[in-house]
């Protein structure tokens, strides 16, 4: 998003068995289109709360994306 602010909320380590990542966590806020690189993002939508507990039981998500989401929704 240029021009969109972002402000730092944490940097995130993820060890698993399949290896480790570093990463940062963003929020941002944007009333313009969003586009993602469509050779990285398979979907995107915006979904509610609600619907997004229901995505997490019942797809498939990485591993490290799921730690993101606890850490997030438990701030």
């Amino acid at each position: 998003m240029v021009g969109a602010e972002l402000r730092f909320l944490f940097k995130h380590r993820y060890r698993g068995p399949g290896g480790q990542a570093w990463g940062a966590v963003y929020e941002g806020r944007w009333d313009g289109a969003v586009r993602p690189q469509e050779t990285e993002v398979a979907w995107q939508a915006w979904v509610a709360p609600q619907e997004l507990d229901r995505m997490l039981g019942d797809l498939p998500f990485c591993p490290d994306s799921r730690e993101i989401f606890e850490r997030l929704r438990s701030r």
